[in-house]
């Protein structure tokens, strides 16, 4: 089913709160009520901000996240610090129109995005994905990160034309 996160009093959510690793999974791909999390153009849904996350998201799509609040940078999630693993995951019309990576943004930590769908997401620089330094302008990369097997669709950039800027 679809859920609105759009409470920008709960959302986004800091994993830094929880000091164990997280896994997030839904049902798998193929099933007939996939998980998506609309936070309605309101906010973005999930922010790592401590080197000690390690999240793990599969089978879930973030859909209208907006990074409208300080540091705007990535509209679905911003990884400040820590490890993300997405497996199978969708980001569709998510927007870090002021800032850097529409549906993901990372400052520091890890990334690795697989089999994952990005479409319509907007930013500044990096449409899609973007790995930036903490208070830099421009992205920079700040540590390893991959996107194996993921679909790029439709997305802007005004300061780029790359859907990523890694």
């Amino acid at each position: 089913g679809t859920y609105d996160v759009s409470d920008t009093a709960t959302f986004p959510f800091d994993f830094g709160r929880i000091t164990v690793p997280v896994e997030l999974r839904a049902a798998d791909e193929a099933a007939s009520d996939p998980v998506v999390l609309d936070a309605g153009d309101v906010t973005s849904i999930f922010v790592l901000s401590l080197p000690s996350n390690v999240v793990k998201l599969r089978n879930i799509t973030f859909r209208n996240g907006n990074a409208a609040r300080e540091p705007a940078h990535g509209g679905a999630i911003l990884v400040a610090a820590g490890t993300l693993a997405l497996e199978h995951c969708g980001f569709e019309s998510n927007r870090a129109l002021a800032g850097h990576g529409g549906a993901l943004a990372v400052i520091a930590g890890d990334v690795n995005a697989t089999q994952c769908t990005f479409s319509g997401n907007k930013a500044e620089d990096g449409g899609a994905l973007a790995r930036c330094a903490r208070g830099a302008t421009r992205p920079r990369s700040p540590g390893p990160s991959t996107a194996c097997r993921s679909t790029w669709r439709s997305g802007s950039s005004t300061a780029s034309s790359a859907p990523a800027r890694w």
